[in-house]
């Protein structure tokens, strides 16, 4: 066979021969870049499928059999007429129409009086929490009188004159009995060696926390170091401490040994 020969059956064996997957790598970018398409080798009747799109199916059903090309417009609209429905209610709501159309006149006066009132103790509430927080002040410091609390129950349909009445005696007798019980000096100086006293003996007790006196702490104590000190000796930590520290005891692995102690040796 001649050269010219040889080299067009090369030819023709190349243009046959099908390119490995490595070789496509190579030429598509290489390890890390190139992703191989594994419907190149579905075996299917037409070689057009193997580019189409896998069917989704839903109880035994394609989706694409129920899908309306509309379906994107038409949800479009549902929503704008949702939009003018909840903007229609919303300003109906303010107006106070959409509640109010039925009632009569003195009927629709409650109502807005009503409303007036929730929105007062509404505010009130956030004013409440606003300042939850803060240090409370007492009900002398925020300035309210026996007049203003009448008034504010007798808003509220409660008769609280008398209430105020025999508020005011009982404060005149309290500072009356206040007066009168005023001690002399040698009862302020028994009463103040008294307060003495109790202290000192919380004092000795907070000492000796759990014990009769602080030399019996101290005795407990010094016996507890006492006890302390014997596992220290022997190495252990408490009296459940089994533990052996020397692992190769010297008796076992000294000396000579015959064949009839090696069997036995190290147990």
């Amino acid at each position: 066979m001649s050269a010219e020969a040889r080299r067009m059956v090369q030819e023709m064996a190349q243009a046959v021969r099908r390119k490995t997957q490595k070789e496509i790598m190579q030429e598509s970018g290489g390890a890390g870049v190139y992703a191989m398409n594994y419907r190149d080798h579905w075996m299917l009747r037409e070689e057009d499928w193997k580019s189409d799109h896998v069917p989704e199916i839903m109880d035994g059903k394609n989706v694409a059999d129920y899908y309306d090309p509309d379906i994107m417009a038409k949800l479009d609209e549902l929503e704008r007429e949702e939009e003018e429905m909840i903007a229609g209610y919303e300003e109906g709501k303010e107006l106070g129409m959409a509640e109010d159309e039925d009632l009569t006149e003195e009927q629709q006066a409650q109502v807005a009086a009503i409303r007036e009132k929730k929105s007062k103790i509404v505010v009130k509430r956030r004013i409440a929490r606003g300042t939850m927080n803060n240090a409370r002040l007492s009900r002398r410091a925020k300035g309210g009188t026996a007049e203003e609390f009448v008034e504010e129950l007798g808003e509220l349909g409660v008769d609280a004159t008398e209430a105020a009445k025999d508020a005011s005696s009982r404060r005149a007798r309290s500072r009356s009995r206040k007066r009168s019980s005023s001690r002399g000096p040698m009862e302020e100086e028994e009463e103040d060696a008294e307060k003495k006293r109790k202290r000192s003996a919380s004092r000795a007790l907070s000492q000796g926390a759990g014990y009769r006196s602080v030399k019996q702490k101290v005795d407990a104590e010094k016996s507890a170091k006492r006890v302390q000190r014997e596992f220290k000796k022997s190495e252990r930590t408490a009296e459940s401490d089994r533990k052996i520290a020397v692992k190769r005891p010297k008796h076992l692995f000294s000396g000579k040994r015959d064949i009839r102690k090696a069997s036995t040796q190290g147990r």
